[in-house]
């Protein structure tokens, strides 16, 4: 009982000043919120509790999380730990984790050979996979590990516990758990019950239970039971707002997110390349470098049209290759409005405008 007791306390008293330390294998300069975010996160690490880091769209919720893994590295030595995110931002985490917490192995878990690297995944320090890859994987590689963490990125995406991609989550063999998502709920209370069930089993109860005494008094409007939620999940969210922090932030933040193209639109692209490669090629034997500059600009802007959308080269054809820089958009785009934020796109192309209105 006293040992119960001193948990609950813990949960209610400050990050200690060593909770907010930051190990010198963290290149980059964490702002105050930031470190409060390590502190709050290494807390609830030493006290074995799963949670969500909910900040809010470019606050540094990826530094953060890559700052708590290489703390309990030094503190604990190594174990691979397993971060789940959208395909579209794999490559983020890699570039992220190489820029700043390079001390941190990262292996890519992705690609037809991908279960060859098993071995590597061992022996790195972060895996970074997909949901999608998730799912495939669980029962044999992803599954056998045992991680430190599992954590969890755009965790909306295990926001229903009906899905194949919850109850592969759920699988994983991890000591700690951490979902990162700016947007907890996005329609329903029981939303928040499926991410809370993954990284923290049974703080909420069974989803029958807690759909009976939240998910449907909350839905014709409890207030009291609205707060009574609030109370009780306060100790395992933190979320942030951009004006909650403003003094802390620069005068501008630019976040470049890099998406790699599906397999149709490289496709596509390499076909594409060679064809203008043979055009800009004719036109350099036949014209001065300088009478050459529109056929090679015209080669590039096909190019960026492919990447962009293939519908901005092939028209109606190009929608069965797919684009993953709208899937991307989509994504951003669906966090943003969730989190009442007001957003301004910019497009070269007046065609390209239409695609993302539509």
């Amino acid at each position: 009982y006293e040992d119960l007791k001193k948990m609950v306390q813990a949960f209610f008293e400050p990050p200690s000043e060593k909770d907010r330390e930051v190990p010198d294998t963290v290149l980059a300069k964490l702002r105050p919120y930031q470190l409060d975010g390590v502190g709050w996160l290494s807390q609830l690490h030493r006290l074995g509790v799963g949670r969500i880091l909910a900040d809010d769209m470019g606050l540094g919720k990826t530094l953060q999380a890559m700052a708590l893994l290489a703390k309990t590295k030094v503190m604990d030595g190594h174990k691979p730990s397993l971060v789940v995110a959208p395909t579209s931002v794999l490559d983020v985490w890699v570039q992220e984790a190489q820029t700043h917490v390079p001390d941190l192995k990262v292996v890519k878990w992705h690609g037809r050979d991908r279960k060859k690297s098993k071995q590597a995944a061992i022996e790195a320090d972060i895996v970074v996979t997909s949901y999608a890859l998730l799912r495939r994987d669980v029962d044999s590689v992803l599954g056998e590990v045992d991680f430190r963490y599992l954590m969890l990125d755009e965790a909306q995406h295990v926001k229903n516990n009906a899905t194949e991609a919850w109850k592969a989550a759920k699988q994983v063999r991890s000591d700690q758990r951490l979902a990162l998502t700016g947007t907890p709920i996005e329609n329903r209370v029981e939303e928040l019950w499926s991410i809370l069930e993954v990284v923290a089993p049974g703080l909420l109860g069974t989803s029958k239970n807690f759909e009976k005494r939240y998910g449907k008094p909350i839905a014709k409007g409890n207030a009291s039971r609205l707060n009574e939620l609030r109370r009780r999940t306060h100790p395992v969210i933190l979320r942030r707002k951009k004006e909650d922090v403003a003094k802390d932030l620069p005068p501008k933040i630019e976040s470049i997110l890099r998406c790699e193209m599906t397999k149709e639109q490289r496709s596509l692209y390499l076909r594409v390349l060679a064809e203008v490669r043979e055009d800009v090629q004719k036109a350099l034997t036949v014209h001065s470098k300088g009478r050459a500059r529109a056929p090679i600009l015209a080669a590039l802007m096909r190019l960026r049209q492919v990447c962009c959308d293939p519908r901005l080269v092939l028209g109606a054809d190009g929608e069965s290759v797919g684009s993953a820089k709208l899937q991307l958009f989509e994504e951003i785009m669906t966090d943003a409005i969730a989190g009442d934020h007001r957003v301004i796109v910019f497009s070269q192309f007046v065609e390209m405008q239409k695609l993302l209105h539509a």
